[in-house]
C-alpha cells in the first residue's frame, strides 16, 4: 500500500495519523481504511464522535480529499461533532477551499494535535 495509518486515542478523541503517497492503492483504499480505523477504535475505546486527522505528507491529491470527505460524513452528523485536519499541506489548502470542504459544518483545520484538542475543548 502507498499509505500508512497509525491510530490512537488522545483525551477521549480518535486521532488518525496518515502518511501517504501516490499510487493505485492510495486512490482506492485510503478512504475505506480511514473510516474503518475510526469506527473500530471508537467502538473499542468508547471515544467521542469527533476525530482528528494528522497529515504527514508534503503533497495532497484527490485520494486524501476523498478520504477526508468520507470520514467527515461519518463523524460530523451532529452539530457538535467535528473532524479536524492537522498539518494539511499549506500549498494545497486552496484546493480544499475551492471544493468547499473547509466550509462544511464540523470540518476545520489546525496546526497541531494540541490546537485541535483545544478546539474540541479537550485540553
Amino acid at each position: 500500500m502507498d499509505f500508512k495509518i497509525k491510530d490512537r486515542i488522545e483525551h477521549e478523541t480518535v486521532v488518525l495519523t496518515v502518511a501517504y503517497g501516490y499510487g493505485e492503492d492510495t486512490r482506492t483504499k485510503l478512504s475505506q481504511e480511514m473510516v474503518q480505523r475510526y469506527r473500530t477504535l471508537r467502538a473499542q475505546k468508547g471515544a467521542s464522535k469527533s476525530c482528528i486527522v494528522e497529515i504527514q505528507s508534503e503533497v495532497a491529491g484527490s485520494a486524501i480529499v476523498r478520504a477526508l470527505f468520507d470520514l467527515w460524513k461519518e463523524v460530523a452528523d451532529k452539530e457538535k461533532d467535528q473532524l479536524i485536519c492537522v498539518n494539511y499541506p499549506r500549498d494545497y489548502i486552496g484546493s480544499l477551499n475551492a471544493i468547499g470542504l473547509t466550509t462544511l459544518r464540523g470540518f476545520s483545520l489546525a496546526e497541531s494535535v494540541e490546537e485541535a484538542l483545544r478546539q474540541l475543548r479537550k485540553i
